[in-house]
């Protein structure tokens, strides 16, 4: 449909299209006169979602503008809370029920309106004339425990002032432009109930606003908190145990105290090798003396008070050597000094006893007892020595055997120790993140109200207008779909361009529908111009025979599609210079035989007898009856020079049609023409152009007579069988 085929259908329906809007307006404007004019209040919240400074501000993050739409988002859905309209009207009554005489804002209608709603008696058992905080908290535990209560009623009423339903409907928050703000809008019968209202309601947006926010983060703090304590006495534990362990095995250092051992164990072993090769040397030495001495070493060792001596001064040195080999700081001044008096004691009776002086190598015999005293003595130091490294050695296998395991178990426990501390610094730098988002969220969800609202000093009387214009234009564009809905779902031919879509076959002719009616449309020219071109499109084929008389055949589909009233048209038209026959399977009534002109001869005839002589007109023109209600009568048919088929504009197109119209094409020599009739004015327009106008001089002559013969035929019409 295009704009043209949009304007007519407007044009056509334009009595409904003012009509009925007209009178859904003028209803809608007799049920708002009485309404009490409404008063508005604006309040303005800054938000500081998109340029506020919060904690992340300084690194610079991407603006997530799905998160800013979502933010706002919730801002003007927690307006709409029930919850919100909930406690506003709580607080807005206990307001109004604390008002009293004296007081600078005092109402006197507000005071009891707010008393005759809540009931004078609860009204006394609820306000608490000494706290504000007190009254709305009484109200809150009663609307809480006594569901059926006076509160409870109250704000599930419909009360203009403190019903929920009443606040949240009246209630608009939007964002103003891509800004950080918010408009809050509110309306009210009462312009100090709207300021009011208005003033309790941003103060509580901003509360549950605030408390969602930290909601969001205070639960996974705690979790955080939780398991950064438990964490903690998991690490202390682990670290308990590593202590204990070190008390309980004297390690301090187990690195080093292992690497203490290794060495001082090699430095042993290196001391016994050393004590052995001086224990070897002495020995050797001794050997040799005992046999240049010969037989007296017997004597010596024999002697009872040498080796009491002897003896002694073994045990002296095998403590000196003890001492000084676990490096003792005991005083051994004592035992030094016994040692060496033991020296020369055992000196004094070895020289006593050797009463030879030379031996037989002729050596000094003094100088080969030294000797032979030195080395014993040394023998006796290093057996001793070697006896107490011997069992120091011990010491440290012991020592090697004890503390070899140990060094596994303290890796676990230190493994132990560095599990525990590396989860609690994870679970702790969680917490951390945590706590900063908190602050964060807190820092960034302080709404501030930049323009509280304001007094309306006059009402919007402009709101019961906009909704008479609304109404009006509701009803309109309701009509305008359907009238178009109806235009689009039409089946009907309406057109030449769709009688040739479905037929297959051109128009050659259209007949507008005439209604009885003056009309600034002069149809008497309309139909000659019409007459004349489709009396061009009928020639036209004709003229290829060169035969004296010519059979135009006439038939419709169905019946009242026209054919009598086209027929007599024609053949009118036809007589204005040729001798034109009619001839008709029905007899004509008045009205149509008074339509005929002097020129058109009516000639009656019966579809199933022989077809009268008509040889002398220069034109026949042949009316058959419909294709539904006769069989196509194939004798005609095969004679007609040109076939011509009738439609209805107005009826619509099926299945049956096609098979019809098919069925007629076959059985005809000549193409067929379609003549198009009871076609709109409108519709006729797009083929024809400028429809031509009754001029106002002549319009009362001119379009009556025009109008009661097109009736008068139209009926005819109508009546055709």
């Amino acid at each position: 449909m295009n704009i043209k085929e949009f304007l007519q259908v407007l044009r056509k329906n334009i009595f409904y299209l003012v009509f009925f809007p007209a009178l859904l307006a003028i209803g809608v404007y007799f049920l708002v006169k009485d309404k009490p004019l409404e008063y508005k209040s604006t309040t303005l919240l800054y938000t500081g979602v998109v340029s506020g400074y919060n904690l992340n501000s300084a690194e610079g993050n991407r603006i997530d503008y799905n998160a800013i739409a979502n933010a706002f988002d919730n801002l003007t859905s927690i307006s709409k809370l029930r919850d919100v309209s909930e406690e506003t009207s709580i607080k807005l009554l206990a307001k109004h029920l604390m008002n009293r005489k004296g007081q600078s804002d005092f109402n006197e209608e507000l005071y009891n309106g707010a008393r005759k709603a809540i009931g004078s008696e609860s009204a006394d058992k609820l306000v608490d004339n000494s706290s504000y905080n007190k009254t709305v908290s009484n109200m809150y535990t009663q609307l809480k425990t006594v569901p059926e209560g006076t509160v409870a009623k109250l704000l599930g009423s419909a009360h203009p002032y403190y019903g929920v339903g009443s606040i949240q409907s009246k209630i608009q928050a939007l964002r103003k432009s891509s800004s950080d703000i918010i408009e809050i809008t509110f309306s009210s019968s009462n312009p100090v109930v709207c300021q009011n209202t208005l003033e309790i309601l941003s103060e509580t947006i901003i509360e549950k606003y605030k408390a969602i926010k930290t909601t969001e983060t205070h639960n996974v703090v705690a979790y955080f908190e939780e398991r950064a304590a438990a964490a903690k006495s998991d690490l202390q534990a682990s670290e308990n145990k590593i202590i204990e362990f070190g008390v309980q095995n004297k390690i301090i250092n187990y690195d080093e105290q292992s690497k203490s051992i290794a060495v001082s164990k090699t430095t042993l072993l290196e001391d016994i090798e050393r004590e052995k090769m001086v224990l070897s040397s002495a020995q050797a030495s001794l050997n040799t003396l005992n046999k240049k001495l010969n037989m007296r070493n017997g004597l010596l060792e024999t002697n009872s008070n040498v080796m009491a001596k002897r003896k002694r001064l073994s045990e002296l040195n095998y403590k000196i050597s003890n001492a000084e080999i676990h490096g003792s700081t005991a005083d051994l001044s004592k035992e030094r000094a016994e040692a060496e008096l033991l020296r020369n004691e055992i000196k004094e009776l070895v020289g006593d006893i050797y009463e030879h002086h030379n031996s037989q190598e002729g050596i000094h015999g003094s100088t080969l007892l030294t000797q032979w005293l030195n080395n014993l003595l040394i023998i006796d130091e290093s057996n001793s020595r070697i006896s107490i490294l011997n069992s120091r050695l011990k010491e440290f296998d012991k020592l090697y055997s004890d503390f070899a395991p140990m060094g596994s178990q303290l890796a676990s426990l230190q493994r132990e120790v560095s599990i525990a501390e590396r989860e609690y610094l994870d679970i702790l730098h969680s917490l951390n993140e945590s706590n900063l988002r908190q602050q964060n969220i807190a820092h960034s969800s302080n709404l501030k109200v930049i323009e509280p609202p304001s007094y309306p000093s006059s009402p919007n009387a402009m709101k019961n207008k906009l909704l008479v214009l609304a109404s009006f234009i509701f009803g309109w564009i309701v009509l305008t779909a359907f009238f178009l809905i109806k235009e689009l779902i039409d089946s009907s031919i309406k057109t030449p361009a769709r009688a040739e879509q479905y037929t297959g076959l051109k128009v050659a002719g259209t007949f507008p529908f005439i209604k009885r009616k003056k009309s600034a449309i002069d149809f008497s020219k309309l139909e000659a111009e019409l007459m004349e071109q489709t009396l061009s499109a009928v020639l036209i084929p004709l003229q290829i025979t060169d035969q004296s008389s010519q059979q135009i055949l006439l038939s419709s589909i169905r019946p009242d599609e026209g054919k009598t009233w086209c027929a007599i048209k024609l053949a009118n038209k036809l007589s204005e210079k040729f001798p034109v026959a009619l001839c008709s399977y029905k007899t004509l009534v008045d009205e149509e035989s008074k339509e005929l002109h002097r020129g058109v001869t009516f000639i009656p005839y019966q579809v199933d007898h022989e077809f009268p002589s008509t040889g002398h007109y220069r034109y026949v023109i042949i009316e058959v009856p419909p294709l539904t209600e006769k069989q196509i009568p194939l004798s005609l048919l095969k004679n007609a020079h040109l076939p011509v088929l009738i439609l209805n504009a107005e009826r619509s197109w099926s299945d049956i049609d096609t098979k019809l119209v098919d069925l007629f094409k076959k059985a005809s020599l000549q193409e067929p023409l379609v003549f198009l009739n009871k076609i709109s004015i409108d519709k006729l327009e797009v083929i024809f152009g400028t429809i031509p106008k009754v001029k106002k001089k002549a319009s009362t002559k001119v379009s009556e007579p025009v109008a009661f013969v097109k009736e008068a035929t139209w009926n005819t019409a109508a009546k055709e069988v």
